[in-house]
């Protein structure tokens, strides 16, 4: 896996070459451990036949996986307009297209909170700009931010998807429940009922 990863970081800088191709080179490789790593868990590493658009782009559900990328290529001491334009075109929208509009606004000068301001805008994307604006001038502390971030949004979204399997378990208990309650009628209620009424009938027979 390592050097799968490691002979797809080398292939891309050689074709890419300079400051570009050491991002990307960072996040190909990323790519590469991330995605062998899934097709080994699902038995599937000799069966890799996808497209191309589901092997490179990133869903709206890789918002993590975006900003660890994000904080990779910081680490490797790219500039973050940089950075954010070359992920940008691995992500669909909405976050791709935003991420490449704060990328060039950073680059033509402009400041960090007008450049995320549209990001900031969107509720599910507005911790990447919080982030970004807190640390605008440090790219390390802006890596750590992000990471953390990142490991956030996992939880966040584990802890969703586990209330989702909890609503899902009980409408699915709910019908059988319902072929039940015939025959809880019928043991539980029925005998009670006439009970009480035959005792009932029996002291106004008296």
């Amino acid at each position: 896996m390592f050097v799968v990863s490691l002979a797809s970081a080398v292939a891309t800088f050689a074709l890419i070459g300079g400051a570009s191709g050491v991002i990307a080179a960072s996040i190909v490789g990323a790519l590469a451990v991330c995605g062998l790593e899934r097709l080994s868990r699902s038995g599937r590493l000799g069966g890799i036949g996808g497209s191309r658009s589901n092997s490179l782009v990133l869903s709206g559900s890789s918002t993590p996986l975006v900003v660890d990328l994000i904080a990779t290529a910081l680490r490797s001491g790219q500039p973050l307009p940089t950075v954010l334009c070359i992920v940008a075109e691995l992500a669909e929208a909405p976050l791709g297209p935003l991420l490449d509009q704060v990328g060039r606004m950073l680059q033509l000068g402009a400041d960090p909170t007008t450049a995320w301001a549209r990001v900031l805008a969107d509720p599910t994307l507005a911790e990447i700009a919080r982030a970004a604006i807190r640390s605008a001038e440090s790219g390390i502390r802006l890596a750590d931010d992000f990471e953390q971030l990142a490991t956030d949004l996992r939880a966040e979204r584990r802890g969703a998807a586990e209330v989702r399997a909890g609503r899902a378990g009980t409408w699915a208990i709910a019908p059988l429940g319902l072929c039940f309650l015939p025959a809880f009628v019928c043991l539980g209620i029925a005998p009670i009922v006439v009970g009480v009424a035959h005792d009932v009938f029996a002291r106004v027979g008296r």
